[in-house]
């Protein structure tokens, strides 16, 4: 069982009976889970993890540099169904994620735990936590986790069967902490008359090769302080 200041937060999401996402109380359970951020992404559909709200000083940049290099623990727990726990970055087998933990510790990550919003066979995104220090999760604390994960679960499911709603949260693109970039990315499709998945991927490349945060990309993009041509002949 949940320890009581955890108990109250759950309790509080399952009975939360509002119009639109609630400020969740991350910052609190970041401290109660021994854990330095928090992050809740929602996956609808086999989409990329999109980042409603987080905590800590590092979470968006850990869901940023996961989405330039689409791949991590955030993305493998929203297509698989299933933890990732991740106790030790600098002991990761090299071959799992190319690339990533290097930059991880550069960021001072050192252990990542992402854990699925799921109903059923459903999944509908990811809660995901971090550390830097390594170390495994306490069984307590992840039972906790486990416990806020399907609280989130089924409070977006909650949301998303209200007779008022027309998307899984009906989130308008500026509540998206990613919002940015899918507005570079029609921008960029428009402007290089490319497809809109192309357009995504030059973004992603160009804050890949430069070693950039995607976001910070995008805004360039946005301010035309970044120019990227039509590859085409």
């Amino acid at each position: 069982m949940p320890d009581r200041p955890m108990a109250a937060h759950l309790c509080a999401l399952t009975s939360y009976r509002g119009a639109g996402m609630p400020l969740l109380p991350l910052t609190a359970c970041t401290r109660l889970l021994g854990l330095d951020g928090l992050a809740l992404t929602l996956a609808p559909g086999g989409h990329d993890a999109e980042l409603l709200q987080h905590s800590g000083l590092l979470s968006a940049a850990l869901e940023d540099l996961q989405r330039v290099q689409g791949q991590g623990p955030t993305p493998e727990a929203a297509k698989q169904s299933a933890m990732v726990l991740i106790a030790d970055v600098a002991a990761m087998a090299s071959d799992r994620w190319p690339g990533l933990p290097g930059p991880l510790t550069d960021l001072g990550i050192a252990a990542v735990f992402a854990l699925p919003l799921r109903i059923g066979v459903i999944t509908l995104g990811v809660l995901t936590g971090h550390r830097t220090t390594p170390g495994p999760l306490a069984d307590a604390q992840l039972a906790d986790s486990l416990a806020l994960a399907n609280a989130l679960a089924g409070l977006v499911i909650n949301l998303a069967a209200r007779p008022d709603t027309t998307g899984l949260l009906d989130i308008q693109n500026g509540d998206l902490y990613f919002a940015e970039v899918h507005q570079a990315t029609g921008y960029l499709a428009t402007q290089l008359e490319i497809p809109p998945a192309q357009a995504l991927i030059r973004l992603r490349s160009h804050a890949f090769t430069h070693d950039l945060p995607l976001l910070a990309t995008a805004r360039a993009v946005l301010h035309h302080q970044l120019l990227l041509e039509n590859d085409r002949p």
